[in-house]
C-alpha cells in the first residue's frame, strides 16, 4: 500500500484552519472527531497506531514549510546580501521555549550571588552553591560514601600534593583514568590552582596519546593501573618531549577487601559464573595488588611510579595563598570525535562549567536535593562534568561506576535504584530486555544522550516504566563537547515523543539555513541546530582552522556554534534531530537521512537492533547500507521485503536501503558505548550475508571468500 500525505491536497486557506485547529487541540489534550482535523488524524491512526499524533505534526508542518519557502523563491527580495543584517526571526528575540520555565532565580541563592557568579572558578562556584545543603552525601563509591566536608578534605590534600609537585597556573595535567572519586577531587584541586585538567579518552590510539601529551606540553600523567590503560600507555609515552612522571593510582586505592569484591562481580550476571568468582576471589585480590603496572616499560622506565610513591614524595605539601583563577580561565580539555572524525581538543573554562551547572538548576529539571544518581561515563567526555559536577551542585548524591558492561547495567539499577541516569539507546534495550528490574518507581529522570533514542526504543522504555509501576519517561536530550554537551533537555512539561527537548534555559538554539537564516518555528523545515550562550567553547586547542568552520559570527552580533546536526523547531521551541551531516547521503539529487530510515526499520517486530551507514558500489557513489540484527533470522527474507514497503509507505523509495546485512552485533565505541561508525563503514559488506531488492526477489549476493566477523 501506498502512503500519500493527507495535506499535500489542500488550500492555503484550508492548512491555515487545519493549523489553528492543530495548535488548539494540542494545547487543551483533545482532538474532536468531528473537526476535519480529527477525521485526518483518525486515518493517521489507522496507518501508524500510536505514533499517529506524531507523524501528523511533521507531515502537516512539512506541507506548510514547503509553501512557505516556495512563496519566498518567487520574491526576488528573497535573495540574501550578506553586507546586510540578517532579517527575520531570530531565537535571541523570540523564545517560545520559555513558557515552560517558571523560575525564581532569587530562591536559589543563599547568597546574593552565589549561583549567578559567572567569576568563580568550579571550585569556589561548588563550594558556594552546595553550602546551603549542610554536609550533604555527594558521592556514593561502591561500599564508601563521600560527604561535602569529605570532599572538600581530599580537595584539599591534592592541593597541598600538587602545591609540593611545583604545579602552578596554566600548567597543563593529563589523565586517563576510569571513573572513580580520584579524578573529580583532583580535577577541583588543579581548579582551585589555575591548572588545567588535560582528560585523554583510554581508547586513544597511541601515538595520538603522544601527539596530545607533546602538544600541551604535559609533564605529569594519571593513569588507573588496569592493563587496559596501562599497556597502551607505555607504547604510547615514547617519543614525548615534556613528560617527566606517569603516577599509577588503582581503582580499588581505598576501598575495603569486601568493597574490591563487591565492584568485581557488580558485572557478572550469571549465577555459576559468579559462584566461580566467590570461589577464586583470594587468588583475585592478590592479583590486583600486584598490577601496578607490571609491563616491560614499566619495569625500565623510571618515570612511571605508583600512587603509594607519590603519595610519600608530596606528604608535606602546604596550601600556598594564590589569586583565584577567573571565569575565563580554561579548567579543562576534552577530545571530541571517535566515531566519525579525528579528535580535537576541546578547552572548557571555568565559565563554561559552572554556566552549565547553573542551568541545570534553573532548568528546574528535577535534579533536587536529597535524590540519588548513578554515572558510568568515563571522565574523559564532556558530559562526566554534567553527570557528576553539575548534579552534585544541585545537592544530587551521584554513585559512581569504574567500569560496566551493557549487559551489567540493568543489574546495577536494580541494585542501586538511582533516580537520575544516564543511558544511551543500547542501555536502555538492556533495560527493557533484561526484565530485572520489577519495580520502576524508584526512577524520575532516565535520561537519553549520546545517540538518538529512536522513538520506537523510546516508547518502548516509556512502556516498561509505566509497566512496571513507574511515572517517568525519557528525557532526551543533546549537546556537544563544544558547549559543554548540554544544550536540550525534555522537562517533563515539554515532553513530545520523537523530541530531543528544548533549549536550557540560559542557552540559545536556534535552526539556521546555509545562509544563517533562522528557520521559522513550526514549518518544520530541517536545517543545522546551531547554539549560543555562556556554555559555548572559545576554540579549539591550538586549532585556529577547525575553530573557524565550527564558530561564526552572525549578523546578530552573537557567536554561533554550528553543531553540523541538523533537525527542526516546533512552534513550542522542542527541536527534533535529523541526524549529523556525517549521517546524511545525497542520492538521485536528494538528501537521504539515514537516521529516517533507522527508526522505521526499529518499528518491526522481527528487528532487534539496526544502523544505517554510508556504503557505494560500482553504480552508486552513495547508498543506504543497512546492518540489522534480526530477532528471527529464520524470517530475514520476508523481513526485508517487508522492510522496503513500510520504508517506501512512509518515506521516498529511495530511503529503501540499497544493501541490508545480516550481523550479530551492531558494534560500539570503546569508551561510551556508542555506535562505532567509522567501524561498520570500513567493513567490506561483500564478505557478510547481505540481500538487495531485485524486482520483486530478495537474492543473496555472496562472495567467493570466508564470511567475516566484527
Amino acid at each position: 500500500m501506498s502512503w500519500t500525505n493527507k495535506f499535500e491536497g489542500k488550500t492555503n486557506d484550508e492548512l491555515a484552519k487545519l493549523y489553528s485547529q492543530f495548535l488548539k487541540a494540542e494545547k487543551s489534550g483533545n482532538f474532536e472527531r468531528d473537526t476535519e482535523l480529527g477525521k485526518i488524524k483518525a486515518k493517521y491512526e489507522a496507518e501508524f497506531a500510536s505514533r499517529a499524533m506524531f507523524v501528523l505534526q511533521v507531515e502537516l508542518t512539512h506541507v506548510i514549510s514547503d509553501r512557505w519557502y516556495n512563496e519566498k523563491l518567487k520574491n526576488t527580495s528573497f535573495v540574501i546580501d550578506k553586507e546586510k543584517k540578517i532579517e527575520g526571526r531570530i531565537a535571541s528575540d523570540i523564545k517560545p521555549w520559555l513558557k515552560f520555565y517558571d523560575v525564581d532565580v532569587e530562591k536559589y541563592t543563599d547568597e546574593k550571588t552565589a549561583y549567578l557568579n559567572t567569576d568563580m572558578n568550579v571550585y569556589d562556584y561548588f563550594l558556594a552553591v552546595t553550602k546551603q545543603y549542610g554536609n550533604a552525601l555527594m558521592i556514593p563509591y561502591c561500599s564508601k560514601n563521600y560527604h561535602r566536608e569529605d570532599v572538600i578534605t581530599e580537595v584539599e590534600k591534592y592541593i597541598k600534593r600538587f602545591n609540593k609537585m611545583g604545579i602552578n597556573k596554566g600548567d597543563i595535567v593529563s589523565f586517563m583514568m576510569l571513573n572513580n572519586p580520584d579524578i573529580i577531587f583532583m580535577w577541583l584541586a588543579l581548579s582551585k590552582i589555575g591548572a588545567i585538567t588535560n582528560l585523554i579518552k583510554f581508547d586513544e590510539a597511541e601515538e595520538r596519546i603522544r601527539d596530545i601529551l607533546n602538544k600541551t606540553e604535559s609533564k605529569y600523567f594519571f593513569i588507573s593501573d588496569v592493563p587496559l590503560i596501562t599497556e597502551k600507555v607505555s607504547k604510547g609515552i615514547v617519543g614525548t618531549n615534556n613528560l617527566e612522571k606517569i603516577i599509577c593510582i588503582s581503582l580499588f586505592e581505598s576501598l575495603s577487601g569486601f568493597q574490591k569484591v563487591s565492584m568485581l562481580i557488580d558485572n557478572i550476571k550469571d549465577k555459576d559464573e559468579k559462584d566461580s568468582m566467590y570461589k577464586e576471589i583470594k587468588s583475585t585480590l592478590d592479583n590486583m595488588k600486584k598490577q601496578q603496572v607490571e609491563s616491560d616499560s614499566y619495569k625500565t622506565d623510571n618515570r612511571f611510579i605508583s600512587f603509594s610513591e607519590w603519595k610519600k614524595s608530596t606528604k608535606d605539601g602546604k596550601l600556598i595563598n594564590r589569586p583565584n583563577p577567573k571565569g575565563s580561565e580554561i579548567s579543562t580539555i576534552v577530545y571530541t570525535g571517535g566515531t566519525t572524525g579525528n579528535a580535537k581538543g576541546v578547552p572548557l573554562t571555568n565559565l563554561n562549567l559552572t554556566s552549565s551547572a547553573y542551568g541545570f538548576k534553573l532548568g528546574e529539571y528535577d535534579f533536587d536535593f536529597g535524590k540519588s544518581s548513578m554515572s558510568i561515563l568515563p571522565p574523559s567526555i564532556a558530559y562526566y562534568f554534567n553527570a557528576t559536577y553539575c548534579l552534585m551542585c544541585c545537592g544530587v548524591s551521584t554513585r559512581l561506576i569504574p567500569f560496566f558492561t551493557p549487559e551489567g547495567y540493568p543489574k546495577l539499577l536494580n541494585k542501586y535504584k538511582p533516580n537520575i541516569f544516564l543511558g544511551g539507546p543500547i542501555l536502555f534495550n538492556e533495560m527493557v530486555d533484561s526484565g530485572i528490574i520489577k519495580d520502576t518507581s524508584f526512577i524520575t529522570s532516565p535520561i537519553s544522550g549520546g545517540d538518538k533514542l529512536a522513538v520506537a526504543e523510546e516508547e518502548r522504555a516509556n512502556n516498561y516504566i509505566k509497566e512496571h509501576g513507574g511515572t517517568a519517561v525519557i528525557h532526551q536530550g543533546y549537546g556537544e563537547s563544544e558547549c559543554t554537551a548540554a544544550a536540550t533537555y525534555a522537562k517533563t512539561n515539554a515532553y513530545a515523543l520523537g523530541s530531543i527537548g528544548i533549549p536550557f534555559i540560559n542557552v540559545l538554539v536556534s535552526i539556521f539555513d546555509e545562509d544563517y537564516n533562522e528557520i521559522p518555528f513550526g514549518e518544520g523545515k530541517i536545517g543545522e541546530i546551531c547554539i549560543s550562550g555562556p556554555t559555548v567553547m572559545d576554540g579549539y586547542y591550538k586549532d585556529k582552522k577547525e575553530t573557524e568552520d565550527v564558530l561564526k559570527k552572525h549578523k546578530d552580533g552573537r557567536i554561533w556554534l554550528h553543531t553540523k546536526d541538523y533537525g527542526y523547531m516546533d512552534n513550542d521551541g522542542r527541536i527534533y534531530h535529523c541526524g549529523r551531516a556525517k549521517r546524511m547521503i545525497t542520492r538521485h539529487g536528494d538528501k537521504v537521512w539515514l537516521t529516517a530510515i533507522e527508526e522505521i526499520i526499529k518499528t518491526h517486530h522481527n528487528v532487534y537492533d539496526c544502523c544505517t551507514v554510508k556504503g557505494n558500489d560500482a553504480v552508486e557513489r552513495e547508498v543506504p547500507v543497512c546492518y540489522i540484527v534480526f530477532n528471527d533470522d529464520s524470517k530475514m527474507v520476508e523481513t526485508i521485503k517487508e522492510l522496503d514497503e513500510m520504508i517506501k509507505a512512509k518515506l521516498k523509495e529511495l530511503y529503501i536501503p540499497k544493501y541490508y546485512v545480516k550481523t550479530d552485533e551492531i558494534p560500539l565505541t570503546e569508551v561510551n558505548k556508542k555506535v562505532d561508525f567509522v567501524k561498520l563503514e570500513k567493513i567490506d559488506i561483500f564478505d557478510k550475508d547481505i540481500y538487495q531488492m531485485n524486482g520483486n526477489l530478495i537474492e543473496p549476493k555472496r562472495s567467493k571468500t570466508k564470511i567475516k566477523t566484527f
